[in-house]
């Protein structure tokens, strides 16, 4: 028996022929390779089924919290929650950035002030991206933590607590953008870096999506 690597989002295939697309990712024929047999074992014992059932199938009779919350994920996965509310995060950020130039350029705490306004924002709104993330992984993907998964579960995380600390520090120093702060560059400079991990992580959202 043969072994095949998705190698979009890495699920196992076991077969004669690779599969006609993933069945996670939806990538087609093409982007699997056959893979040693021993390393496509070892590979495919350690993934859970793709297409698992979702949580309300699997939850034990009577546990009222639980099964809601399962109703919860699956209308939010149904709605398409996640595609709608990540493109509030990933539209804000650019937006946040751009307002940061802004500032410095024309030495302008009106700019900062509605960078942090946006930035505000995007915390709101992240939680229930995070979320609305993972209904879609336990429902659409049966919870299997590939490495494309897992790549975007790590930059979802990175966004919230890098956004969380800039508004804290902003916060605690409201005169972090004022001209000559030391701390001005920095602060900028982790803007940047939460605004990267936001677009690698629309990027790994593509694949999934597109299988590419």
């Amino acid at each position: 028996m043969k072994y095949w690597k998705c190698m979009v989002c890495g699920y196992i295939h076991q077969g004669d022929e690779s599969p006609e697309a993933c069945p996670l990712c939806k990538a087609t024929k093409d982007k699997f390779e056959e893979i040693p047999e021993q390393e496509g074992k070892e590979a495919k014992q350690a993934q859970p089924n793709a297409g698992t059932a979702s949580v309300s199938q699997t939850t034990a009779p009577g546990t009222r919290a639980m099964g809601a919350l399962d109703r919860i994920t699956e209308l939010m996965t149904k709605e398409k929650a996640h595609p709608i509310t990540v493109h509030m995060p990933n539209g804000l950020l650019p937006v946040v950035v751009l307002f940061l130039l802004l500032s410095f350029i024309f030495d302008s705490m009106g700019f900062a002030q509605a960078s942090f306004y946006n930035l505000v924002v995007v915390v709101l709104a992240m939680p229930i991206v995070l979320f609305s993330g993972y209904a879609d992984w336990q429902l659409k993907y049966g919870g299997q933590m590939t490495p494309v998964i897992r790549q975007k579960i790590a930059m979802g995380i990175i966004v919230i607590l890098l956004c969380a600390v800039l508004v804290v520090w902003r916060l605690m120093d409201d005169t972090v953008m004022t001209a000559g702060n030391s701390s001005r560059l920095v602060f900028l400079g982790v803007h940047i870096l939460a605004l990267g991990a936001a677009a690698y992580a629309g990027h790994l959202g593509g694949k999934l999506v597109f299988g590419d």
